[in-house]
């Protein structure tokens, strides 16, 4: 009998189900006789001759195990005993691996952050990850992580990673772009009120609404209602104001204060104090009536003194006033409301207060009639049958 042939893989990359495993199915074969001839098949399938010292261009069906056997005869007819190698196939390359923050201090949708530190996921059992930053070399990962000390100083920065499986196959590449910043804004915003509905410059409003402005490009503000115990930031860095009516939960004297956190999260360290008034109470209607109801009734509503007296309940007060529908209402300059030009006939009036914040009351309306035109002279004369003409009229009559 020949002596048995040796098997092996040509490459073998590594152990899979405790079979050696590849992705090149080449099996070399030694301890071949000179002269002699030999014989392989794959998986139970024919006998073929073999040719040279290895099996190549196998007919393999389908990725997993494999049994290749191989035999040798010499020229006497001599046949060796049978050779086995069971070893595992795996051409399959892995999914690229996910890449992504571990913390994004910074907006979501962006790729700014105080922390670089990134999860690489997606990395089957028994799998390789590595990793390169900026174009170096590649380097073995370990875990599930890249800190954030590996990905460098503050500055942008490029990650990819890929996954090799236990057979040598790999991935494709999964990149992150990313902006590393750890520095802290230095600036405090500046508030101002979106609506001054007072005085110019008087910071007394009946709308709570205010304006940040000075933040650094991307910078998004944060203010506090409550001395710094709690603080507030918009949904979105481009949005200036805020907005929120119900966060001031009554009328007075109000200290916001106000810093900016940068597009990677850090919180600046300069703050900026403001006050204002607010005043969302609206005043009492004018209390209002004509001066001189000089009609047969005090009451009736007819005149002819247009004069309107207007009183307020609370000093301070602006009042205005408009007739008989007109678009336009003018100031009232004192507590009388005398009439220039207006003509005769039914007139309404209407008043309304504003006080210093702007705030306005309901509106009151007075009704009258003005009548300047005197009556015509009454038509005498005497009636039939008095015979005094020429005569002396009669005494007592």
């Amino acid at each position: 009998m020949g002596q048995p042939v040796s098997l092996g893989l040509a490459k073998a990359a590594g152990v899979v189900q405790g079979l050696p495993s590849t992705n090149d199915p080449v099996i070399q074969v030694g301890n071949l006789e000179a002269d002699g001839a030999w014989y392989y098949r794959v998986d139970g399938q024919a006998w073929v001759q073999g040719q040279g010292t290895s099996v190549t261009g196998l007919a393999l069906t389908g990725q997993g195990q494999h049994t290749v056997e191989v035999f040798q005869m010499d020229l006497a007819g001599n046949r060796s005993g049978v050779a086995a190698l069971n070893f595992w196939l795996d051409t399959v390359a892995p999914d690229a691996p996910t890449l992504q923050f571990k913390n994004n201090t910074g907006d979501p949708n962006d790729s700014v952050t105080r922390d670089a530190t990134l999860t690489v996921s997606g990395v089957q059992p028994g799998d390789e990850w590595f990793f390169s930053v900026d174009g170096g070399e590649f380097q073995a990962g370990q875990g599930q992580e890249l800190s954030d000390a590996q990905i460098g100083g503050d500055g942008p920065h490029t990650v990819r990673v890929f996954v090799r499986d236990a057979t040598g196959n790999q991935s494709p590449e999964a990149t992150l772009t990313l902006e590393r910043d750890t520095t802290a804004p230095v600036t405090a915003p500046v508030v101002s009120l979106a609506q001054d509905t007072g005085l110019p410059g008087d910071l007394l409003t009946l709308k709570p609404w205010l304006t940040l402005s000075g933040l650094e490009p991307g910078a998004r503000w944060s203010l506090s209602l409550d001395g710094g115990q709690t603080w507030t930031a918009p949904a979105s860095a481009a949005d200036p104001v805020f907005r929120d009516d119900a966060a001031f939960s009554r009328d007075g004297h109000w200290t916001v204060l106000a810093r900016q956190v940068d597009a990677a999260g850090n919180v600046g360290t300069a703050i900026t104090t403001f006050n204002f008034d607010l005043d969302r109470q609206g005043p009492e209607a004018p209390s209002v009536r004509l001066k001189n109801d000089s009609g047969l009734s005090a009451s009736d509503h007819v005149t002819n003194d247009g004069t309107i007296l207007v009183q307020v309940a609370e000093a301070g007060l602006t009042v205005v006033y408009r007739m008989d529908d007109d678009a336009v209402w003018t100031n009232l300059a004192d507590g009388e409301l005398v009439p220039d030009g207006w003509a005769d006939g039914s007139h309404v009036i209407e008043f309304r207060a504003f006080d210093a914040a702007g705030n306005r009351s309901d509106t009151v309306r007075l009704e009258f009639v003005l009548d300047t035109q005197a009556p015509s002279l009454p038509n005498l004369h005497l009636g039939q049958g008095m015979g005094w003409m020429n005569a002396a009229m009669p005494a007592g009559v």
